[in-house]
């Protein structure tokens, strides 16, 4: 059950969706420090607000909604089902 969730929510990774925000600043300090400033120490900023997914959540709906749908089996199968029994 974990493993279909998993493939339903897999989506292509795109690295140029990102920034490397540490490094960005730490060449803007290298550069002021190279012209010969001094290092200032500046408020961190406010982290971005990011959209996380409760994954239980999404478990107990999928689980919900795979529950609710009838399943259907093939008259064959039903009649392997009887035999088998």
């Amino acid at each position: 059950m974990a493993k279909k969730l998993v493939q339903e929510m897999d989506m292509a990774w795109e690295p140029s969706q990102y920034r490397d925000e540490y490094r960005d600043d730490l060449l803007k300090m290298v550069k002021q420090r190279a012209k010969g400033a001094k290092p200032v120490h500046e408020v961190p900023k406010a982290p971005k607000e990011t959209k996380v997914i409760d994954l239980m959540e999404a478990l107990r709906r999928s689980v919900s909604e795979k529950t609710a749908k009838p399943v259907t089996r093939s008259a064959s199968h039903a009649k392997r089902a009887r035999r088998s029994a």
